[in-house]
């Protein structure tokens, strides 16, 4: 069984106006208007707040999972094309993707 919700990305994302399905033995499919990606991806989204900062959303998830995990914040920049990653600002209420660490240290 799946559970289909659309994803409300920032625009300059490259999976915006995407779907995500979610299986029940955790497999997601992000499906774009010309792509789709069916590799078992291990990713979370968070929904952008005022006072997010990168630097605080890596320590957040990956604090447990590597050493000054803070420094790993370009790994969520670069999985969202975040072009200013010192100002989430425009972002206030799309969901962003956090990349697995562990992923994407061993590829």
């Amino acid at each position: 069984m799946a559970t289909e919700k659309p994803i409300r990305l920032h625009e300059s994302n490259l999976y915006a106006g995407g779907s995500l399905t979610i299986f029940d033995d955790g497999r997601r499919i992000l499906e774009v208007k010309e792509r789709k990606l069916t590799k078992n991806l291990n990713f979370q989204m968070h929904l952008v707040v005022a006072g997010d900062d990168l630097t605080i959303l890596a320590n957040k998830y990956y604090g447990s999972l590597v050493p000054k995990a803070k420094n790993y914040w370009h790994i969520i920049a670069d999985a969202n094309n975040i072009e200013k990653p010192w100002q989430l600002s425009e972002y206030i209420g799309s969901e962003i993707i956090i990349p697995d660490v562990l992923q994407w240290k061993l590829g």
